[in-house]
């Protein structure tokens, strides 16, 4: 990455505005072979653009009739449970129908998230079933009303671009 940045950097000839020059006091930032020099470390400004917290769910859907049941993990919930509803993704849940979502945690550390779905994934069906019914005793779909999507699989309401459709407000 940082090889990267020094190519940009040299094919602009100028640093973005979030880097700023220090004096020689200071040693933070890479070396001149990385194409910054020692004294070169990102603002306060330049660490605002970048994305203070991180956060992963993990995630059960079910078929309709609550037969079938998947669990996933995922760093964007509505995006990864609209690819379930529409089957953007050939795999198990297109192919039984798998879509409800009926339960999901929410946790900042990947590698909690990760090794959650393993523990539940190893669990047997009943112990599933009644982590669901502990926060969700009728089974509801938790993701009615994220999005409009029509029986064919995708949003009428959305041309190609993501753009609303005019009358369709």
């Amino acid at each position: 990455m940082a090889k990267g940045i020094a190519y940009l950097l040299k094919k602009r000839g100028s640093k973005p505005s979030f880097y700023t020059k220090l004096d020689s006091s200071h040693s933070f930032g890479m070396t001149e072979k990385g194409g910054m020099t020692n004294n070169t470390v990102i603002s306060t400004e330049g660490r605002n653009l970048m994305p203070r917290e991180h956060r992963y769910y993990v995630y059960l859907l079910t078929s309709k009739n609550d037969k079938v049941m998947y669990v996933g993990v995922t760093n964007y919930l509505e995006r990864r449970v609209h690819e379930h509803k529409t089957k953007m993704v050939p795999g198990f849940t297109g192919k039984y129908n798998v879509n409800k979502l009926v339960y999901f945690e929410e946790t900042s550390d990947v590698h909690a998230a990760i090794a959650r779905e393993k523990e539940i994934k190893k669990w047997r069906r009943e112990k599933k079933n009644n982590l669901v019914v502990a926060v969700n005793p009728e089974w509801k779909d938790l993701s009615d009303g994220w999005f409009e999507i029509s029986p064919f699989g995708r949003d009428d309401k959305r041309d190609d671009n993501g753009a609303t459709r005019e009358g369709d407000i």
